[in-house]
């Protein structure tokens, strides 16, 4: 009877460990995640130019946060979205409809498409 007892309670706390490094894990993981500003953009396709990323072989891209259903809830990924500007300053002009995801803006590390990364939205 105590043996069971024992066994029961050995059972318990390996439980409880088991959950309690696995928030820890997930909590670590989350905080190191780089953090992106992001804007939704308004029907009339003005952006901002620090949203605008140069391609190498030509052209020009957006990165747009897509989110997703992951194994601990949310994720947010990053996808690459190209597009044709018509002028480019402080703000460029978009040609065509602009994303329907929201808009990178500026990142606290080193971000690309495919990125997993936390959200701060901006006002609009």
């Amino acid at each position: 009877m105590l043996y069971k007892r024992i066994v029961i309670i050995i059972s318990i706390l390996f439980l409880l460990l088991v959950c309690l490094s696995t928030a820890y894990s997930l909590q670590t993981y989350q905080s190191q995640l780089p953090v992106v500003e992001v804007k939704y953009i308004a029907s009339d396709a003005i952006c901002p130019s620090e949203a605008i990323y140069e391609d190498p072989n030509g052209g020009y891209y957006l990165l747009v946060v897509n989110e997703q259903e992951g194994p601990w809830g949310k994720e947010y990924i990053l996808k690459q979205v190209f597009v044709n500007i018509a002028s480019k300053g402080s703000f460029v002009v978009l040609l065509g409809p602009p994303p329907v995801e929201p808009v990178v803006l500026s990142s606290n590390l080193p971000i690309d498409a495919d990125s997993i990364v936390n959200v701060s939205y901006l006002d609009n």
